[in-house]
């Protein structure tokens, strides 16, 4: 009795089609892996604002400067984070397998850009001060 073993590496349909479950796999798994970094930016972002108003340093936005003033620092941020969390799980749940993509990764690097990097270099600053 001789058993067959099923080659991927063939052009096949079924290997094809294996492929093709595989490509979409990993494309999902990069996708995931976008929301989950562009919610830890967000995060980020909520926890060095916070710090950094304690420690005297001014918001930037003057939109959110204006919502502290009305609402507190802290709900406003936990407003304003919670609303871009769910907005980014809007994007990733509706934007078709086109977009989602491009979208998660573009806002990762505004993100980046806007808050990641001006605010490590903010603390970094103040570290070397106070060293």
């Amino acid at each position: 009795m001789s058993t067959k073993v099923l080659d991927l590496t063939a052009q096949t349909p079924v290997a094809a089609a294996c492929q093709v479950r595989l490509a979409l796999a990993e494309d999902n798994e990069v996708v995931y892996r976008l929301l989950i970094l562009n919610i830890l930016l967000q995060l980020f972002d909520g926890i060095a604002t916070y710090s950094g108003l304690h420690l005297g340093i001014h918001e930037g936005n003057p939109l959110l400067r204006s919502a502290f003033h009305l609402w507190g620092v802290v709900p406003c941020l936990l407003i304003v984070k919670a609303q871009a969390c769910a907005l980014l799980l809007f994007v990733y749940r509706i934007a078709g397998e086109e977009l989602v993509r491009p979208a998660l990764s573009l806002l990762a690097g505004v993100y980046s850009v806007c808050s990641l990097i001006p605010w490590l270099g903010t603390f970094a600053a103040l570290l070397v001060r106070y060293l």
